[in-house]
């Protein structure tokens, strides 16, 4: 019959409209049923109490312990092969022994032979310090008929600087007074010529075959 709310016979549009509105309110209503029924799962409050609460069930426990385990896998797989490109690096370049630099091998070289030699350079016949003879014209400078070279030229230099004979613009040249004149035949001479020039002032006191060993003193 008709609803009672109606004062008259309706018309066919508020039929129509009545029967619209109850169709949406129970479709309305059979949603929040299936809705309640079946809740999505994303909501926070359909999740189990033990995940809620920080506590994770079985199926959790066990999936932790295989992602734990694949990580120490592969863990121990990167060291495994760290250890086998360290072991093929070494074995491709393997340490060559230090060699022994050329000023090394060279100075060691002469340390020793000047090791072997040196008894002879100090008191074999051919020493340096070996007693010679002395001419007259270099007595006058050194003052004594025998002396060893090495002695003799370091008399010569302290009776060259004594009478200031050196040239002032170059210490190395020479300038002969009377007695140097006498000695060297020159006017000017430099220390590499005047080693030469006293050769044949300096006379062996035995007779050998060898004039006495020469010897260059600088300055």
């Amino acid at each position: 019959g008709v609803p009672h709310f109606f004062s008259q016979q309706p018309t066919p549009q508020q039929l129509q409209s009545y029967y619209a509105a109850s169709q949406q309110y129970q479709q309305h209503h059979q949603q929040q049923q299936q809705h309640r029924a079946s809740p999505p799962a994303s909501s926070p409050y359909d999740a189990p109490g033990s995940f809620r609460y920080g506590q994770p069930g079985e199926a959790q426990l066990q999936r932790l312990v295989q992602l734990q385990q694949y990580q120490q896998q592969q863990q121990h797989h990167q060291q495994q092969m760290a250890a086998a490109a360290n072991a093929a690096t070494a074995a491709a370049s393997p340490r060559a022994p230090v060699a022994e630099s050329p000023r090394g091998a060279a100075s060691a070289r002469t340390k020793k032979e000047s090791a072997s030699t040196g008894v002879k350079r100090r008191g074999g016949p051919g020493g340096l310090n070996k007693i010679c003879g002395v001419s007259p014209e270099l007595q006058a400078i050194v003052g004594e008929p025998t002396m060893a070279r090495t002695e003799i030229v370091k008399q010569l230099w302290a009776y060259i600087r004594r009478n200031d004979l050196q040239d002032p613009n170059n210490k190395r040249k020479i300038i002969c007074n009377d007695e140097l004149r006498l000695v060297f035949e020159t006017d000017c001479t430099d220390m590499f010529k005047m080693n030469k020039l006293l050769a044949k002032h300096i006379k062996p006191l035995e007779p050998t075959s060898s004039p006495c060993p020469q010897t260059v003193v600088m300055l």
